[in-house]
């Protein structure tokens, strides 16, 4: 015990308390300046009892002050302070020796005669038992005082130490408590913080699915629909959260009135499940919200293990690949027939000249053939190569104001005589002039009036005719021939396209003039439309011209510098 004045000396005692490491145990406890509680207040009264002391205390000592945890029998206003300098401190010898310190009377002790609380506190006797941290840093003392002399027998001491051992007992355990939640808290926040780098993947996953161009579909092992990217929705004009959640079979039922062939693509969907692991593809055709082409495939989708966790199927819109195929098809048809055909009568007449004698007549007739024929060759190998030019690049236009009443005389004298189908023209006076390319509107005009007269029986009148209105002028090509079926109107445009009709099967085009004239007037900030009553009540093809502005022009037009201003609404033909 340390009860002689030679054993401690005050820098022991200072190293002691100011030890870092025993002062970061003694904060780790979290125990300095809490509040009075009753485990702590237990052991005191306890301590009380079998000792009989009028005051016991569980002291905590830093390197300034001890603080009692709990304290029974204080005075005020130490009670209401709850601690004291280390000044008054008695148990800072235990603190420094590591062992108990007992004082029989302070009065007369060398040590502690002079601490200030014999006077002020009334302190004549004392035991003190340290309280150790992990039986290493003593954090302070568990103690009783009394105020009159007393010698303390070693059945006292020893059930101090066994209550000092209770108190470091239930400090620990609220250490592994606090250190358990701090773990949890820890483990907490590290499943936040994975869960939100899983929240950002997914989040950046969704990013990239969203921004597909490609339809995407995910399928869980069970066959409910997981995720629908919004690309995928718009095939078939839904919302992609309302199929999230459904079997893929009820889908079909859902989407059923947007597919042209919907058991059709139930029995390839069946198919298709069945052959997942070969990656099938399959496509459907959707008719709404606009008719299209789908290529779907079906992609098991697996963990590292190999096992199937579900499904992704893809969507990809194919229908310009159609489109496109279906164009080198009609391609092939037409360099096969209507490149063939003239290139046939050309070697043909020309073999039939060199390999025999001919009369001067039936001479020049081969030789017209082979004339006309070639003019026909040249006609198509122009058509493919506007075609080509004005794909890959917009049409070069050099465009001044123009007469609207010279450039459809000059295109009337251009398509030539022909009694069984003549040209009437039909300009009112006043149309403003036009802002075009003259040559290239020509030879818009000579192919709307030549496919007039081919598709005309003889003695069909074809009409050319203008009107103005709204900025722009109105040209309109009108015939008596054929006509147009109702479902033929959209597609008489299009590359290749020729209307499948008997009547049509005699007459040679490769379908790509109404094309180019498409192009050439949508250049110009026009529009070109065609409108028939039906089969056998003719046709007419319409476009818009742009009014030439003051000063749009890039230069003038001899022709047209007395043309009058103003116009006239365009009238139905």
């Amino acid at each position: 015990m340390l009860t002689r004045p030679e054993d401690p000396d005050d820098n022991l005692v200072q190293r002691r308390l100011r030890d870092p490491a025993r002062l970061a145990a003694l904060h780790e406890v979290a125990l300095l300046d809490t509040a009075p509680e009753e485990a702590f207040d237990r052991v005191t009264r306890l301590a009380s009892r079998l000792l009989g002391a009028p005051v016991t205390l569980i002291s905590l000592l830093d390197d300034q002050r001890q603080f009692f945890k709990s304290g029974l029998g204080l005075s005020e206003p130490v009670a209401s302070a709850r601690e004291t300098p280390l000044s008054h401190s008695f148990c800072q010898y235990v603190v420094a020796s590591g062992a108990p310190f007992v004082v029989e009377d302070a009065r007369v002790h060398p040590l502690v005669q002079d601490n200030p609380s014999v006077r002020e506190m009334g302190v004549v006797a004392y035991a003190g038992v340290p309280l150790r941290a992990a039986g290493e840093h003593v954090l302070g003392s568990l103690c009783a005082v009394d105020d009159r002399p007393r010698r303390w027998t070693a059945e006292e001491l020893a059930s101090l130490q066994d209550l000092a051992a209770g108190v470091m007992t239930e400090i620990e355990l609220r250490a592994s408590e606090r250190e358990a939640i701090t773990e949890r808290r820890r483990g907490e926040a590290e499943r936040s913080r994975l869960q939100g780098v899983v929240d950002q993947e997914g989040a950046t996953l969704a990013a990239i699915a969203e921004s597909m161009s490609e339809g995407l579909v995910v399928l869980d092992a069970a066959g409910s629909i997981r995720f629908v990217n919004r690309r995928a929705g718009a095939f078939v004009g839904v919302d992609p959260r309302s199929l999230v959640g459904r079997r893929a079979d009820e889908v079909f039922d859902v989407v059923r009135a947007a597919l042209v062939a919907p058991e059709d693509a139930r029995r390839r969907w069946r198919w298709a499940l069945a052959a997942a692991d070969e990656l099938p593809v399959f496509e459907v055709d959707v008719a709404s919200p606009r008719p299209r082409g789908v290529e779907v495939q079906l992609v098991p989708v697996v963990d590292r293990a190999g096992v199937r966790l579900g499904l992704g199927v893809t969507l990809r819109d194919v229908t310009a690949e159609r489109e496109l195929q279906r164009a080198k098809d009609e391609l092939v048809s037409v360099v096969s027939h209507e490149l063939r055909t003239p290139l046939t009568s050309v070697v043909g007449f020309a073999e039939l000249l060199l390999t025999r004698d001919v009369g001067e007549a039936e001479r020049r007739r081969f030789l017209e053939v082979i004339l006309h024929e070639g003019q026909r060759l040249s006609t198509l190998v122009s058509n493919f190569l506007d075609m080509g030019r004005m794909e890959s690049e917009a049409p070069a236009l050099d465009r001044r104001a123009t007469s609207v009443a010279l450039l459809l005389e000059e295109a009337r004298q251009a398509a030539g005589e022909d009694t069984d189908r003549p040209i009437t023209l039909d300009v009112p006076a006043g149309l403003p002039p036009v802002l075009v390319d003259r040559d290239a509107t020509q030879r818009v005009l000579a192919h709307l009036l030549a496919n007039a007269r081919k598709y005309s029986p003889p003695g069909g009148e074809v009409r050319l005719s203008a009107c103005g209105g709204d900025g722009v002028v109105e040209i309109a090509v009108q015939d008596r021939g054929l006509g147009l079926s109702p479902e033929v109107l959209p597609r008489v445009f299009e590359r290749f396209f020729r209307a499948d009709n008997s009547d049509r099967r005699a007459i040679r085009g490769t379908g790509l003039g109404l094309t180019i004239c498409r192009q050439v007037v949508e250049a110009h900030g026009g529009r070109i439309w065609a409108t028939s009553p039906g089969l056998d009540l003719g046709s007419t093809f319409r476009l818009t011209l742009p009014i030439a502005g003051n000063g749009s022009a890039t230069g003038a037009d001899p022709a047209t510098a007395d043309a009058p201003k103003g116009g006239e609404s365009c009238r139905p033909s």
